[in-house]
């Protein structure tokens, strides 16, 4: 399908917008203080991460759903997109991000107000390392996001990213590295994920916020595009195994 480039960026948009309502949105109902769901646990973030992910892919079915600019590196690595075409993916998702963010900053504003806490206003928005060691956390969101890419470059050679099967794979891979390196950095795996936030975080007088911890900014923006690329060398090779 020949994708025009107001459709790509429309379509990112509204997808990764869903994608960051839903995310930050489970964040902020564990996080903050007189929801239902205050201090339900990691897995209940995991869970609302893959499912945020699967709905932000399937209303991007246009754009076949990258929501995420360290997907569409890789999808760019492997001539999927042209260059004019990957900066409007990366616009889409950027400014997605951002409104999906502001969104969640104004449904929780009251439990915002109820939270004393500012560590656990800004983890609705940015993710923050459990043990702060830069070295270890850019290795974790760089491997973390090989693991998201690499099996999604092999369902898009294997053309099985349907409407259907694309959204729920990604969710589930989303998931999985959720509840398994998750637990080290709050796994971004994607840079418009936690840049975007973070700024709205920062602009915004959200009640009770703190510091929106630039200084660790760039490891969350980085370790993914890293990983993309060491996602197409890991694919790279094994097609030529093939």
């Amino acid at each position: 399908m020949d994708l025009n480039l107001g459709g790509i960026f429309l379509s990112e948009m509204l997808g990764t917008f869903f994608l960051i309502l839903i995310g930050c949105g489970v964040n902020a109902s564990v996080n903050l203080k007189k929801t239902y769901s205050n201090n339900s646990g990691w897995i209940v973030i995991s869970f609302g991460w893959g499912m945020g992910v699967m709905i932000g892919a399937a209303v991007a079915f246009y754009s076949g759903g990258h929501l995420n600019p360290a997907v569409t590196l890789a999808m760019w690595a492997e001539s999927t997109i042209d260059t004019g075409q990957a900066f409007v993916y990366f616009a889409g998702e950027l400014v997605g991000a951002f409104l999906g963010a502001l969104l969640v900053a104004f449904l929780f504003w009251d439990h915002f107000k109820e939270t004393k806490d500012p560590k656990a206003v800004a983890g609705t928005f940015h993710t923050t390392p459990a043990i702060p060691r830069w070295y270890r956390n850019l290795a974790t969101e760089m491997f973390a996001t090989s693991a998201l890419v690499l099996p999604l470059l092999a369902l898009t050679e294997a053309g099985w990213d349907t409407l259907i099967l694309g959204p729920l794979f990604a969710g589930l891979l989303v998931l999985g590295i959720g509840l398994t390196l998750g637990g080290l950095t709050g796994y971004a795996i994607n840079p418009a994920r936690d840049l975007m936030p973070r700024l709205v975080h920062q602009i915004v007088k959200i009640p009770n916020k703190g510091t929106s911890n630039w200084q660790y900014s760039w490891v969350p923006i980085i370790g993914p595009l890293m990983g993309s690329m060491l996602a197409v060398a890991f694919y790279e090779l094994i097609l030529v195994a093939i």
